[in-house]
């Protein structure tokens, strides 16, 4: 290639690398530009939908200031419930509740020589939960969060069923037919619900337990319902305590389920509630992760 001809080449290609940098200037400027206009022209329309979500999450902190307030420390007491799946045997499992305070520990039963376990501990006053777990390696961890959207919907969906019950669109019968349960004498009732039928196993015998803090510590772990002993369901059961309920689904993305009440106890175990030897991390709450949402768009 002659002289002449490389410097003309280089020269060419000298200039189109610089159009193609202007360009590039160009171009980010004319995005910087669309966008800016953008963020102006929408300015209010997003300003007035940050102040929607922050009165939103306003509200419900203030609601559920309001439930804390009003939570009552549990009886200090223990049971085992057995749930079984008759379609799917492989999924039945056992889980173990305690109850001290205003804590609720659930855990469930590990395979049988297996150091996993998972253990959930949530506090009613605090609203927080603590979800606790020990690998196949004997790795402890565990992840703490804030249950307010979950307490509320569960207290939602109580409050909903309470209301049905009271209406008397959701029905609730009383039978003549009785057995034994683990020793206990149960009367069946029928509970007529649009989604599902459900046989409940009543009991009027003495249970290690004072049946109405059996019931309200059972509603609590539940659904969260801090009022359960008062609600149109207890009292439909005259008293007696329900200790096994047989769930017949009306839909086919529900289960049928057979869940069993046993091991009573006025003690809770310390090893349910303790916390130590696990490494915990926080999940950032709703109000955290929206605030970090709006640092971020800016």
């Amino acid at each position: 290639m002659k002289p002449r001809f490389l410097l003309l080449f280089s020269m060419v290609l000298l200039i189109q690398s610089q159009t193609w940098s202007q360009r590039g200037v160009i171009r980010r400027q004319v995005e910087k530009d669309v966008e800016r206009k953008l963020e102006e022209k929408y300015s209010d329309d997003r300003q007035k939908g940050e102040k929607a979500v922050d009165e939103r999450l306003d509200r419900m902190d203030e609601l559920d200031a309001e439930f804390r307030a009003g939570v009552k420390p549990f009886p200090t007491l223990s049971y085992k419930m057995s749930v079984e799946y008759p379609e799917k045997p492989k999924n039945n499992t056992e889980m173990y509740f305690a109850f001290k305070q205003f804590d609720c520990a659930m855990r469930m039963e590990a395979k049988p020589d297996s150091k996993e376990e998972t253990r959930i501990i949530t506090n009613f006053k605090s609203g927080k939960a603590v979800t606790l777990t020990t690998d196949r390696k004997g790795r402890k961890t565990g992840m703490e969060m804030d249950m307010k959207i979950m307490t509320g919907m569960a207290r939602g969906s109580a409050n909903k069923e309470n209301e049905l019950i009271e209406e008397g669109k959701v029905e609730i019968k009383v039978t003549d037919e009785y057995k034994t349960i683990n020793g206990y004498k149960c009367r069946k009732y029928i509970y007529e619900h649009p989604q599902y039928t459900a046989f409940m196993w009543v009991t009027n015998d003495r249970l290690p337990v004072n049946a109405r803090d059996f019931s309200f510590a059972m509603a609590n772990a539940m659904n969260g319902s801090k009022g359960a002993p008062n609600t149109a369901c207890y009292q439909k059961l005259k008293g007696g305590v329900c200790i096994q309920t047989h769930i017949i689904p009306k839909q086919s993305r529900m289960e049928e389920t057979i869940m069993t009440y046993t091991d009573f106890s006025n003690s809770a175990p310390e090893s349910m509630f303790t916390t130590a030897g696990y490494e915990i991390q926080q999940m950032p709450s709703m109000r955290d992760m929206w605030n970090n949402y709006k640092e971020e768009s800016r």
